[in-house]
């Protein structure tokens, strides 16, 4: 563990979108894809929120610029780079929603990639980071010029600005344009907040992320929204957490295989040939909506059937009860 000046444990609380955290620093070795690292600053989590507690992870590994770092400092990135020149400064996320998927699973890898795993004719379409502020780079920051809904509504204005980011779920919106682009997405649907009934995947529009300098990025109604059999649909939209930027989270990156590239400051998406969601691979998904099991749909079919041959039963009791009545009053004296 670290200590602090006193001799005692050095602690760290982190604020994240989800929730907080508190602990205390520590350093150890680590071994980063076959890559030993020596003197790797960390936090032991001994506090979490309640958010964070349901979710399914061991912990959390931090990609982003030294100048986000609070506890691992230098990054990994940075250590890796340190003490392995040899390998390029870079690093891969490919996000498969297909968890059957053994030939094409979810993989982070550093110093390469593959962009076999689009296409043969495959490319990476760049855009370049930028710093906004002063200081050092802290997120995977880019400009965004357009973010259009349904070929007509630009949430975007001028200009935005949008963080490439694998801790983020669903698309994140700034809190001043979220309820606005949920209104236009389920414009005509009934719908409560970003659950929507009686939907289907095809009566949601399509949108599209133009990033400087002259990339177009679209995502398909299903690379965002999930649809139940029984017409219950939900839309991966959610705010940035008071934040100005907008958030291109796992939703986009399972649509796009993602490059960064440290070395020339810039991210990559890949597209065979023309970029047009993730058509390539399948739908998109970090939210399924939950599927009624045949053997629950057996038990809904008996459970109402026999409530069906409960009311008739009753019902003709009744109705044999009655007509007896009748006939004893009818033979009286």
């Amino acid at each position: 563990s670290i200590t602090d000046k006193s001799g005692s444990a050095a602690p760290f609380e982190v604020d994240y979108g989800s929730g907080k955290v508190q602990g205390y620093q520590a350093s150890d070795d680590v071994t980063l894809g076959g890559r030993g690292l020596t003197g790797v600053k960390f936090g032991e989590v001994v506090y979490e929120d309640e958010d964070i507690q349901g979710f399914m992870m061991d912990g959390i590994a931090g990609l982003g610029f030294k100048g986000l770092s609070m506890v691992t400092s230098p990054t990994l990135l940075d250590l890796l780079h340190a003490q392995h020149p040899d390998v390029p400064d870079l690093f891969s996320i490919y996000l498969s929603n297909d968890p059957d998927d053994s030939k094409h699973s979810s993989r982070l890898t550093f110093g390469a990639y593959d962009l076999s795993l689009v296409g043969e004719n495959a490319t990476w379409h760049y855009t370049p980071i930028v710093k906004r502020g002063y200081g050092d780079f802290k997120y995977w920051t880019v400009k965004m010029t357009g973010m259009v809904v349904g070929g007509s509504d630009d949430m975007c204005g001028d200009t935005c600005y949008a963080i490439v980011d694998s801790g983020t779920s669903g698309l994140a919106a700034p809190d001043g344009a979220y309820e606005e682009l949920v209104g236009l997405v389920t414009k005509g649907l009934n719908c409560k907040e970003i659950t929507c009934y009686y939907a289907s995947v095809d009566a949601f529009p399509d949108l599209e992320f133009k990033l400087a300098p002259d990339n177009t990025f679209p995502l398909r109604a299903k690379d965002y929204v999930s649809c139940s059999r029984w017409g219950e649909c939900v839309v991966k939209f959610q705010k940035s957490s008071g934040s100005s930027y907008w958030i291109l989270g796992d939703v986009f990156m399972e649509a796009y295989y993602t490059l960064y590239d440290v070395e020339n400051l810039r991210v990559g998406f890949a597209c065979q040939g023309e970029c047009k969601g993730g058509n390539w691979h399948g739908k998109g998904g970090y939210v399924e909506v939950d599927e009624v099991s045949v053997w629950a749909q057996l038990l809904l079919a008996f459970a109402a059937l026999s409530i069906v041959s409960i009311l008739s039963y009753v019902s003709t009791a009744y109705v044999r009860a009655v007509r007896g009545r009748g006939a004893k009053k009818r033979k009286a004296p």
